[in-house]
């Protein structure tokens, strides 16, 4: 038995991908800035840095996506059977869940890992070698983290103690008060 249901939380797919447009376009442009301010200097911006950009990409949102899963391993102390990493289509975009509930407060730590560990990453990556590839990695990155951040304020007035449920498919996720018999070491699950 879970417990008595606190709160329903609804997004869609449409809003996440609304707020990672609207922001993604100043991040880009900032990114952008910041290797010229690092010193990469080019008067063009070819489709092949775009192109090459968007290839590399795919391996860091896999790794952003990995990052939630080892922070749900070892700061929730689940169960790698406890995790699903896949495709969610409606969203179009990769994501790791917990299939079990969590705590709200070891959600907000699965959710807050990756941009913790990439942003600077990648940030320190551009200053090192700063290019309209870096840049546009930077901000995808930056991008994910947002979405991140998004689902994180919507967890804010919870207490840590609630139980977090994701729901498998939808950007929906439930809070809940545990029961009294219940451990609550393990509960909830981070979509992000």
């Amino acid at each position: 038995m879970m417990g008595t249901r606190v709160a329903q939380v609804r997004t869609s797919a449409l809003r996440m991908n609304l707020l990672a447009g609207a922001v993604g376009i100043p991040l880009m442009v900032l990114c952008l800035w910041l290797a010229r301010v690092f010193g990469y200097r080019s008067d063009r911006f070819p489709f092949t840095d775009v192109l090459i950009a968007v290839l590399l990409f795919l391996p860091i949102a896999t790794i952003h996506e990995l990052l939630h899963g080892l922070a749900a391993l070892v700061h929730g102390r689940l169960r790698v059977a406890d995790l699903h990493i896949g495709v969610n289509w409606k969203a179009l975009a990769l994501v790791c869940r917990v299939k079990v509930p969590v705590r709200v407060c070891t959600a907000r730590v699965i959710g807050i890992t990756p941009l913790a560990v990439t942003g600077p990453v990648l940030l320190a990556v551009l200053a090192a070698y700063p290019s309209n590839v870096t840049a546009i990695l930077a901000a995808f990155t930056l991008i994910g983290g947002v979405v991140d951040l998004f689902m994180l304020y919507k967890l804010r007035s919870f207490d840590g103690n609630l139980l977090f449920v994701d729901h498998p498919t939808d950007p929906v996720f439930e809070i809940y008060a545990p029961s009294s018999d219940q451990d609550t070491a393990q509960t909830g699950s981070a979509t992000i």
